[in-house]
């Protein structure tokens, strides 16, 4: 799993303003109980989605601006759950879906 960011095992990050780009998997994948806060990053043209979030796992999004992936904007699976905090409204999405295409600001 060849990632830009990689959250995993309970970890517990704050990952704020970066330029998370080219990872030959997803820009963060967020894994095995990983949670975090991710913040006001740009995340863009990785080889699947910016945002994976997948095994149990429930990382807070606030206002990144997620583009140019190739599968998507944030990909939610395997009893991922996340929170994503955007113009002042809460989100909260679970279980198995994929979020966005193309652009996507969260």
């Amino acid at each position: 799993m060849y990632s830009g960011v990689q959250i995993r095992t309970g970890s517990n990050p704050k990952i704020k303003r970066n330029k998370i780009w080219g990872g030959q998997n997803g820009g963060i994948l967020v894994y095995n109980l990983g949670l975090g806060v991710i913040e006001d990053n740009e995340i863009f043209d990785n080889a699947m989605a910016g945002v994976w979030i997948k095994t149990d796992s429930n990382p807070t999004l606030k206002r990144n601006k997620i583009h140019d992936g190739r599968d998507g904007g944030v990909c939610i699976f395997n009893g991922g759950r996340a929170v994503y905090q955007t113009l002042g409204i809460n989100f909260v999405v679970g279980l198995a879906e994929k979020v966005g295409e193309g652009s996507t600001d969260l």
